[in-house]
Order: C-alpha cells, then structure tokens, then sequence
C-alpha cells in the first residue's frame, strides 16, 4: 500500500488517533491475557482427554487452535497501536520548537483542549490556537521527511500534502 493508496488523513487526525491510545493497547492486552489463560485452561482438558484414548480431534482442541488464532489476531493488532504510538511519539519529539512539541504532547498523548494547555502554559487561549497550528505544521514536514512505512499502516492512514 502506498500514501496515494491509502485513505488521506491530514497530520492533525493522524496524531489526533494517540488520544485514548493508552486505554485501547490495555485493552488488547487483557485480550490477549484472557485468551492465553482460555487457551491454557482448555488445553489441560485437552491433555486429559487425550490420555483418555481418544486419538481423533476433538471439540476441546479444536476450541484451543481457535482460540490461539484469536489470540495471534488481538496479539497483531496490539503490535500495530504500539508501533503507531511509536511512530507518533517519534514525529512529536523531532518537532524542533520545544513549545510545539509542549503543546502536541498535552493535546495529543494527554488529550487537553486547547483552554487546558494555555492555563498550563501560562498563555491566551488564541497564542495556543496560534503555536498549535505552527506545531501541526512542523509535525507535518517531519512527517513527510520519515519512511512511507512511518505513515502507512493497516488502518489508511496517510498524510495531506
């Protein structure tokens, strides 16, 4: 897949996807918990109905392989939001201005509206307004200088130019 494939996203919805990334990587990663821990528990029942002598597939193994599929699926997918926080994090802290990257880090990693980060800051809520936008915009050619990998995942995003 490439950026002209892909679904276009300009670099705000693109770093606006790491609000909430936190809870969601947990959430996979109970997943996955929870799948491994059915996998374990039908597979001692697998156990003891194979000693029992039965030698064709049964609905316990058939259960344990289904569910070590769903288990290597959620497994995917919680690869693929830490590779994109990553990523994301990568392009905030190459942002030069450190007031940019200031201002991208409690928008997008801690989710404050813009009020809440001029109140931080010490700053009118339109200088805010004002920074932000010059941010985006330094995100954004940090973005277009990283490898298409960077800004191509299984989830179309790509980036405006």
């Amino acid at each position: 897949m490439t950026v002209k494939d892909s679904k276009r996203l300009n670099v705000k919805d693109w770093l606006y996807r790491l609000i909430g990334i936190e809870l969601r990587i947990k959430s996979k990663e109970a997943q996955v918990n929870k799948y491994r821990e059915l996998a374990t528990r039908a597979t001692s029942s697998f156990e003891a109905a194979r000693i029992s002598g039965s030698s064709n597939r049964s609905r316990v193994e058939d259960c344990v392989v289904s569910i070590c599929g769903v288990e290597d699926d959620a497994r995917r997918e919680l690869d693929e939001l830490r590779r994109y926080r990553r990523d994301a994090m990568n392009v905030i802290r190459a942002v030069p201005d450190q007031r940019h990257r200031d201002i991208l880090e409690m928008r997008y990693v801690t989710g404050w509206p813009l009020s809440r980060i001029a109140e931080e800051m010490h700053y009118q809520v339109r200088w805010v307004q004002i920074l932000h936008g010059q941010a985006l915009n330094d995100a954004r050619a940090v973005l277009r200088g990283m490898p298409e990998t960077v800004r191509v995942y299984s989830l179309d995003i790509g980036v405006d130019e």
